[in-house]
C-alpha cells in the first residue's frame, strides 16, 4: 500500500521546513488597527506581514545598490565582463605588433631608431 499524501499537504510540510518563525512585541493599539485593517483588505496577518517585509526588502535592496561605492563596484564588473575581449586583443595586438581589423591583419610600422634615421 502507496502512502498517499496530497500536494497541499506537501508543499505546506515544505513550506514550513523552509520558514523561520519570527517573534516581535509590537504596542497593543498598533496591532488592534492592523489586525483590522488585515481583516478589511482581506489578509492574514501573517500575509500581511510577510508583504510588508517584502516590500521593505526591495525598496530598500534599491537604495542599497544606488549608493556611489555600490554604483562604482557595479559599473567596474560591468567593464570589466563588457570590454574583457577588448581589452585581451589589445593585448594580443601588442604582443604581436598586428591590428585586426575584421578579416584582414594590419602589421604595425617598426619604429626606427635615431642612427637609421641620421644614416638617410
Amino acid at each position: 500500500m502507496v502512502n498517499a499524501v496530497p500536494d497541499d499537504a506537501k508543499n505546506e510540510e515544505e513550506r514550513k521546513q523552509n520558514s523561520v518563525q519570527i517573534i516581535f512585541k509590537m504596542p497593543e493599539a498598533f496591532m488592534r488597527r492592523f489586525d483590522s485593517t488585515c481583516e478589511e483588505l482581506g489578509y492574514t496577518r501573517t500575509e500581511a506581514v510577510r508583504e510588508a517585509m517584502r516590500r521593505f526588502q526591495e525598496e530598500n535592496e534599491k537604495k542599497l545598490n544606488q549608493r556611489p561605492e555600490v554604483v562604482l563596484e557595479n559599473t567596474g564588473r560591468m567593464l570589466e565582463q563588457n570590454y574583457a575581449r577588448i581589452f585581451e586583443m589589445a593585448e594580443k595586438a601588442r604582443a604581436n605588433r598586428t591590428i585586426v581589423l575584421g578579416p584582414s591583419r594590419k602589421t604595425l610600422p617598426t619604429a626606427k631608431s635615431d642612427e637609421q634615421s641620421e644614416q638617410r
